[in-house]
């Protein structure tokens, strides 16, 4: 046979292996064109038998995972590159050729460089082409590897090109061409990735519409009709995770199992099969699936090439669906398989691989399971064990580490190991400002503000078991702070440095880029699809986690920003009790105590009547009967109200105010009604953080009150940092501010109750304060747009309305005015404007009628924490009286000072609470419910 003749032959044997997929053909076409190439004098021809027989070995190596092949095809296609004139027919081939062989040898190899060479070739090549087909032929390889290359390093920037590079080859590509639908699976992948990535649910829905385009386009009898299918049917099982529907499960199994079916379907096929089985048994409690899904995975690890990347992510799968047999069944063959499946996974990745991160999380969960049902001991340190290791892993994602921390902190409590406990709180902690950042999505803040809630609470008191009080106030504050900043939206300590120090603008942008990268990484091992992370990654994960810490330190080595980043120091802490005692209540599941501050020192008063069950059953109870106070309610509803409230006073009299006051000596003796008395700055914690503490008292055996009111002013500070920075004069505001009150009353607004308390109030208020000729706003006149207007420099602002606390939105919440809400961020102040004195006389500050079990937003600590100097407000809707005597005096010489009458609030509050309980001693509904948050 002729040169030529065996040219065409071994062309067409490419052409029928491309239609049946069988391997020997590749074989015989390989010795064809392997004959035939010596012997090729043409330049031309000689190049174009290269480009062929570099296709073969490509094609022969992706079956048989020989690296040998595959490095022929390349120094092959690298030789005829350099060979072809610009204009050669084939030089396009050779350039996919090339890019394609350069791809697969990152996929088996893990060379990074190989990639970036690939996609470097695309790009040059794609600005020298102009022609439709070319340019479509070049952006779809230039999309898949810009994809791959994302995968490896997490950069979105590399996924927004890969989308965009996807969509235009796709564009180019008329509707009967062969390589639409290849294209159009480029497509969705990169989509498929950017919605794991970012959770846009419109990303994902395209990327589905996309599949069934790619599969609609291709002959049944194809043989990538498979791999098409199961491409879709992986696409619709991790929508199904995302929403639930079933459609999408039920026809993600039927695709994965038509694709599963085929001669020789691929691992990926595999998994994606088990995996949507696995979901249809969580569902159904099915064992038939569960067990298929068991035998798929392990035919997937098998199905695996021996140096695979990726054999990590299949052996973790194997073992959660062996964990979550075993949970069923308890057969300890299903339990030990599964732990030696991730132990393998771990042994398998390399140490630092951001994914170890996961396998550790997914052994440890494994070891705690086969605790909970052997009650070994053994075998829940073993879980422990793994999940700090898990913690440890710099280079993971935070969100993975920060869980695991937590989870070692807790287990390690209930095995009675304090000292680890306290090392895991002390990790969990020391995540928190990484994981919460202003810049994430809004909409998740309050479903992880309920899962972190309790994390301050029970690393100080661990703190506190191992006896170290002072740690146990710097972890609870630091928890606190970033908790408080998070929830209501406030710049972090990384978003407030560049304002601060415009001179450090530039690190704080660095540290911003390095905590988004982290942060966006790190896919939870349980629901990626594919890991084509390499060593390379490993490498760009520590250098981002070396790189934080140097910058870190830093912008620490600057005076004044020793503690960036770090736990407020004790010995500052400190300072906010130089006026007098700081008592901050911690309710913990494991213990809770009452840390004091005063004289420079901390101690511990231990609260034994006290418990966070009991805390939480109070707190729920108090919402429901308060949230009745909103509106007129009938007779035996008002009894039950004063019944629960008295008793709830009681509660709070008897576990916490007396052994505070017998701990600070003011017990004994009973204080004058309205003499000078001690000062004490109260910041009660999770559960406890809304709940009358001030008002603690009992019913004598005369039937008058008694309680704190008549030992102790009373004050509440959100954090002990709030505290300490206004003692010290840290908070004095920036810009000059105008004391004129601005004062907004509201007796109606549209669609809500009437308030009559503030027509009176308005009466006293325009008497008291004349001559500071203040700013009043009415009825239709107090729109928000008008509030704003007067609010930009004002020092003192009271407002008589509706307030709004949203527990599940806080960063929603607000006063009402006549028009709409006004944001709490409008009352506080703008930055270094700080206000003076907000009050909020007839508003419900706390979320009344909403069950929590956590910390709860208090309107009046919200505003303290955006910067409010003195905050005074009602817990609960108030009558007509209460209102207005408390406003009478609160007024009581502001005329003559301003800043004297903020000064002196807590006093002037506690005076007037002292006159309508002496009224009423048997309705605390009336007088228990004013507070005042401030220095």
């Amino acid at each position: 046979m002729t040169r030529s003749s065996l040219t065409q032959r071994a062309k067409a044997l490419w052409g029928e292996f491309q239609e049946s997929g069988d391997p020997a053909l590749l074989d015989e076409a390989v010795d064809l064109l392997r004959a035939v190439l010596p012997d090729a004098r043409d330049s031309d021809e000689r190049v174009s038998i290269m480009s062929n027989l570099a296709a073969v070995l490509q094609a022969a190596s992706a079956i048989t995972g020989d690296i040998g092949a595959l490095q022929e095809s390349i120094a092959l296609l690298q030789e005829g590159l350099a060979d072809a004139q610009r204009t050669s027919p084939v030089r396009n081939a050779l350039v996919i050729n090339l890019a394609t062989g350069l791809r697969a040898r990152y996929a088996l190899t893990g060379d990074i460089d190989a990639l970036l060479g690939g996609i470097r070739l695309l790009r040059f090549e794609a600005n020298e082409h102009v022609d439709a087909e070319s340019q479509a032929t070049l952006q779809n390889m230039l999309g898949a590897m810009l994809l791959e290359l994302y995968l490896a390093g997490g950069d979105l920037r590399e996924l927004d090109e890969a989308v965009s590079a996807a969509r235009l080859a796709v564009a180019l590509t008329p509707a009967e061409e062969a390589q639409l639908p290849p294209r159009l699976t480029t497509l969705a992948s990169a989509l498929s990735a950017r919605c794991e990535a970012t959770q846009n649910m419109a990303d994902l829905d395209t990327a589905i519409a996309t599949a069934r385009r790619a599969l609609a386009f291709t002959a049944p009898w194809h043989r990538q009709v498979a791999d098409l299918a199961a491409n879709l049917g992986a696409l619709l099982h991790s929508r199904f995770e995302l929403t639930g529907l079933r459609a999408d499960l039920d026809e993600a199994i039927a695709l994965s199992s038509s694709a599963a079916s085929a001669e020789h379907p691929r691992a990926a096929t595999l998994r994606n099969l088990g995996s949507a089985l696995l979901s249809r048994s969580e569902l159904s409690g099915d064992m038939r699936d569960l067990d298929e899904a068991v035998a798929l995975h392990d035919r997937a690890v098998n199905a695996l090439p021996a140096e695979s990347t990726v054999v990590g992510d299949y052996l973790a799968d194997l073992g959660r669906c062996r964990t979550t047999r075993y949970r069923i069944t308890g057969d300890p063959s299903d339990i030990q398989e599964a732990i030696a499946a991730m132990e393998e996974a771990v042994r398998r990745t390399p140490a630092g691989h951001p994914r170890v991160a996961d396998y550790l999380f997914a052994l440890a969960e494994a070891w705690y399971l086969r605790y909970s049902r052997e009650a070994d001991n053994t075998t829940a340190t073993m879980a422990v064990d793994n999940w700090k290791r898990a913690a440890s892993v710099v280079g993971a994602g935070t969100a993975v580490r920060l869980k695991a921390a937590r989870s070692w902190a807790e287990t390690a409590a209930l095995l009675g190991d304090w000292t680890s406990a306290a090392e895991g709180y002390e990790t969990t902690t020391g995540l928190l400002p990484e994981l919460l950042w202003r810049g994430a999505d809004q909409a998740d803040r309050s479903s992880l503000h309920d899962e972190l809630a309790n994390v301050p609470c029970d690393s100080a008191a661990c703190m506190i078991e191992v006896g170290r009080p002072a740690r146990a106030l710097e972890l609870l504050e630091a928890g606190r702070v970033v908790l408080w900043r998070w929830l209501l939206g406030l710049p972090t300590e990384i978003d407030t440095l560049g304002r601060v120090a415009p001179d450090l603008r530039d690190l704080a942008n660095a540290l911003a880029e390095i905590r988004n990268e982290v942060n966006h990484t790190g896919v939870p091992v349980i629901h990626a699809r594919r890991s084509d992370d390499t060593a390379d990654t490993v490498d760009r994960r520590v250098a981002l986690a070396r790189e934080w810490d140097e910058l870190v330190e830093r912008v620490r080595s600057i005076p004044g920003l020793d503690d960036f980043l770090r736990s407020p120091r004790a010995e500052r802490l400190l300072t906010a009790s130089t006026s007098g005692p700081v008592v901050i209540i911690n309710a913990s599941r494991f213990r809770c105590d009452a840390l004091v501050l005063r004289g420079g020192s901390i101690s511990v008063v231990r609260l034994p009547e006290l418990t966070h069950e009991d805390a939480v059953a109070r707190l729920n109870e108090f919402l429901s009967v308060v949230s009745e106070l909103r509106r007129p309610i009938a007779v035996s509803d008002s009894l039950r109200t004063e019944r629960v409230l008295t008793d709830l006073l009681a509660w709070l009299w008897h576990t916490i105010a007396t052994p505070v006051l017998e701990h600070l000596g003011l017990l004994p003796g009973v204080g004058n009604a309205v003499g000078p008395l001690s000062h004490i700055w109260w910041c009660p914690t999770g559960p406890l953080a809304i709940l009358p503490l001030h008002a603690a008292s009992f019913v004598g055996p005369d039937g008058s009150s008694r309680g704190l009111l008549d030992h102790a002013v009373s004050s509440y500070t959100a954090t002990v940092s709030h505290l300490a920075r206004e003692q010290s004069g840290a908070a004095e505001p920036a810009t000059a501010m105008d004391e004129r009150p601005l004062l907004v009353s509201l007796a109606a607004t549209p669609g809500m109750p009437g308030l009559p308390s503030a027509s009176r109030e308005m009466e006293i208020l325009s008497r008291s304060a004349r001559q500071l000729r203040p700013t009043i706003l009415t009825g239709g006149d107090a729109t928000t747009t008008a509030v704003r207007e007067l609010l930009t420099h004002r020092s003192w602002v009271h407002f008589s309305c509706h307030g709004a606390a949203e527990v599940d939105a806080p960063w929603h919440s607000g006063i009402q005015l006549y028009d709409r809400r006004l944001p709490l961020r409008d009352l506080a102040g703008q930055e270094g404007s700080a206000r003076q004195m907000v009050i909020l006389s007839s508003c419900a500050t706390s979320a009344a009628g909403k069950s929590i079990a956590d910390e709860s937003l208090n309107l009046v600590a919200a505003l303290q924490c955006m910067g409010a100097r003195h905050v005074v407000g009602a817990l609960w809707s108030v009558q007509d009286e209460s209102a207005a005597v408390m406003t009478d005096h609160l007024y009581r010489g502001v005329s003559d000072s301003p800043a004297e009458a903020a000064r002196l609030a807590a006093q002037h509050l506690r005076n007037a609470v002292i006159e309508l309980r002496r009224a009423y001693p048997h309705v605390p509904s009336t007088w228990a419910c004013f507070v005042h948050y401030g220095p």
